[in-house]
């Protein structure tokens, strides 16, 4: 019923966050980056800058949930 313990690699635990960080900061510049296309169009009005006010602030959140993952794996795994 119960698995057995696995054993990782010395720094496995350390290598796997850290790519998930790495997804967290490319989802980030990719929210940023469609953010900033949106400003690119020709059709800009009042709807589509509201848009992109909010996927704006998406990006921001997702890259400061970043920081704080980067934050804690740097302090908490060895």
């Amino acid at each position: 019923m119960y698995s057995q313990p696995r054993h990782y690699p010395p720094g496995a635990s350390k290598r796997f966050a850290l790519e998930q960080n790495q997804r967290l900061f490319d989802k980030a510049f990719a929210l940023q980056h469609a953010a900033y296309e949106m400003l690119e169009r020709s059709d800009l009005d009042a709807e589509t800058f509201s848009h992109y006010q909010a996927l704006k602030t998406k990006a921001h959140n997702q890259a400061r949930e970043a920081i704080e993952h980067l934050q804690l794996v740097d302090r908490d795994i060895a």
